[in-house]
């Protein structure tokens, strides 16, 4: 037998029990002096290469180890459904706000239970609609289960595990998904209550393909660029990636400014999400938008020398369109003359809804004159939204439109930018002064009503007859 043969099964095949062995190399051997091709085989998975060209199949019986594996499976399957239950995970019932309950237990009525991902069908088919305080925990997302109808926070918890003789309790993380439609389940704990400072920020990271990036994104991709331009990745924690080409993370407060004048490098974008803009000190940030040719490249270099937070990328797909972003007015303002660009960071930015693309553009200007606005210019107009400049405001209160099939089309103005809220702050206040300045002139004027109604009805007081000794006229002839 050739001595490289042995060598290459003995070094290279799992070894069944040593008889087996050597009853399969004598017929390898034989065959392999016939110069064949092929060699014995038997019904068993995938056949291995031999080192001649040849294939060798796994060995007709079951090794011990698949024994013991099926062994194990016809025990859990003897087991009935009691003793398995007995072993699953519990909650600690003294943290939640509803009784827990084993998934098998939970109904329409009250109470929260560890369900594993594969029971999640039959449980929710068990609870149906329901107005109690009813939750599952799961381990999976729920909007990768298709459950973003339904109410979910993560939440940590204790479970109580049985794997051993012993109970121990471990400290996890789960998705709470509440499963009532008017009563939640909520995790409650002992002793005062206390408040903590928010240091983290929740931030998006965008990387598109036209950049070179996968289409979906990684975890290690974002943290690689971060650490590439000098962000201490000890301060960002929580990657979470979407179903598509973005993510969120957690960011440190003192870092995020830093990550933010990042947003462009390497084909990669950061902005701050919409939950945390109100901990973050500039959230009125001030955008320029660059003319549409303009290349990534040509817009980080637009940014050297001046102060600035980074581009914006709009559109999810190519062409993208480029905005340079900046913390304070006079900031933008310095690049739009560095630049040669037209300072429009003065002009509030609006979005209408509802209007008809059919109205066109000459239709959309008349409509906003005739609304009292004064537009400067109409940056985009289609059939979801037109966007305008104003330095001033007109009526921005919701409008409708009878459409020809009947229904009503609702119109609504939408503040854009820093510029436009502060103009409409500025209207309501107005109109708050007025009509506070106005009260007291309206509550005088009905006091006064009042009192000259008061005094039409009331009989005035009249002095009471003189008595003079005789009988009035009228009793003495009734008399």
């Amino acid at each position: 037998m050739d001595g490289r043969l042995v060598h290459w099964i003995e070094t290279e095949w799992p070894m069944p029990p040593m008889a087996m062995v050597l009853v399969e190399l004598t017929k390898v051997a034989a065959k392999a002096k016939k110069g064949a091709k092929s060699v014995y085989t038997a019904p068993s998975p995938a056949p291995v290469p031999l080192p001649d060209g040849g294939l060798l199949q796994s060995w007709g019986s079951a090794p011990a180890d698949v024994e013991e594996t099926q062994l194990l499976r016809d025990i859990q399957d003897a087991m009935p459904l009691e003793a398995k239950l007995r072993k699953m995970p519990k909650l600690v019932p003294e943290e939640w706000n509803a009784p827990t309950l084993l998934y098998t237990q939970l109904s329409a009525k009250r109470g929260v239970s560890l369900v594993p991902k594969e029971a999640i069908p039959s449980v929710m088919r068990s609870v149906g609609f329901t107005a109690a305080a009813t939750a599952m925990l799961i381990t999976a997302i729920p909007s990768t289960l298709g459950l973003c109808s339904y109410p979910h926070s993560q939440v940590e918890c204790t479970i109580i595990l049985n794997d051993t003789s012993e109970e121990k309790e471990v400290r996890v993380s789960r998705w709470c998904v509440q499963l009532g439609f008017t009563a939640h389940v909520f995790r409650v704990a002992e002793g005062p209550k206390i408040s903590l400072a928010q240091t983290m920020l929740r931030m998006v990271c965008k990387q598109p393909e036209e950049f070179g990036w996968p289409s979906e994104c990684r975890a290690r991709n974002i943290t690689g660029v971060l650490e590439k331009h000098g962000i201490s990745l000890v301060g960002i924690s929580e990657v979470q990636v979407r179903s598509d080409i973005s993510s969120t993370f957690l960011a440190h407060t003192n870092l995020a400014k830093s990550i933010l004048q990042l947003s462009g490098l390497d084909g990669t974008f950061f902005k701050v999400h919409a939950d945390s803009q109100a901990d973050f000190a500039m959230v009125d940030t001030f955008l320029v938008w660059l003319p549409d040719h303009t290349t990534l490249a040509v817009g980080r270099q637009l940014l050297d020398g001046l102060s600035h937070l980074g581009l914006v990328c709009k559109r999810r797909s190519a062409p993208h369109r480029f905005a340079a972003r900046f913390a304070s007015q006079q900031d933008a303002q310095a690049f739009c003359q560095k630049h040669s660009f037209e300072d429009l960071t003065s002009y509030g930015r609006w979005k209408l809804y509802g209007l008809p693309v059919a109205t066109g553009l000459a239709g959309a200007v008349q409509f906003l004159k005739d609304q009292g606005w004064n537009p400067y210019v109409v940056e985009h107009f289609d059939a979801k939204s037109l966007s305008f400049l104003a330095d001033s405001l007109g009526q921005n209160s919701p409008l409708q439109l009878q459409a020809p099939n009947g229904h009503a089309v609702q119109i609504k103005f939408k503040a854009v930018n820093s510029a436009a809220r502060a103009l409409s702050q500025r209207a309501t206040a107005s109109a708050v002064a007025k009509a506070s300045a106005s009260l007291p002139s309206k509550v005088g004027q009905l006091g006064k009503q009042q009192k000259d109604f008061l005094e039409s009805v009331t009989p005035q007081n009249k002095r009471p007859g003189e008595k003079t000794g005789t009988t009035p006229e009228a009793q003495r002839q009734k008399t």
